[in-house]
Parts: structure tokens; C-alpha cells; sequence
């Protein structure tokens, strides 16, 4: 299993042709992508959360905390936290701590 954590428009790389293709297939609500998949690169959008393909977890945290490595702690709990808030997504700290 490979993890992959990016900021919001940040590059992702390693990925396999087939992840690729899986993640040019999503869309947002209003059918918006939220990856740009090129044949050069692959880039994260504005879209916040966390991905999971067949062999890939893939984070994308907010841009916010990007200038400061010791944030990303912080980013992924801020984000765990309001998916977690949305009752939508059962959370719980085994989950948080395999991210």
C-alpha cells in the first residue's frame, strides 16, 4: 500500500498509469475535476481530503500549512476533524493513525 500526501495544487508523482486513470475520473459535486492528470503531471486541485484506490491512499491537505513542515501534523488532524464533523465518515483513531 503507498501513501501519498500533497497540499492543494501540489504535484504527485509515482503514481501508475491505471491510479492515473482512476483519478481522471472523479468529479466534484458540480462535476468538477478534482485532479488535473496530464501526461507530463498529475496535480491536486482545491478538493481537501483523502482518496483511496486499489493499492494508493492519497491525502491532499490544505494549502495553508504548506511553507511549514512541522504543520502537516496539524493539517491532517484539522482535516480528520472536519470530515469527521460532516457524521458522514466514521472516524476513529485507528484510522487517523494509519494517515
Amino acid at each position: 500500500m503507498k501513501l501519498f500526501s500533497v497540499f492543494e495544487y501540489g504535484r504527485i508523482e509515482g503514481l501508475t498509469g491505471a491510479e492515473k486513470d482512476l483519478l481522471d475520473q472523479l468529479r466534484g459535486p458540480h462535476h468538477e475535476r478534482l485532479f488535473e492528470v496530464g501526461w507530463r503531471e498529475t496535480r491536486a486541485t482545491s478538493f481537501v481530503g483523502v482518496v483511496q484506490l486499489p493499492q494508493t491512499t492519497l491525502q491532499v491537505l490544505p494549502k495553508m500549512y504548506r511553507h511549514e513542515d512541522a504543520k502537516e501534523r496539524e493539517a491532517t488532524a484539522n482535516l480528520l476533524f472536519l470530515l469527521s464533523y460532516t457524521r458522514k465518515l466514521d472516524v476513529t483513531p485507528p484510522e487517523i493513525s494509519r494517515l
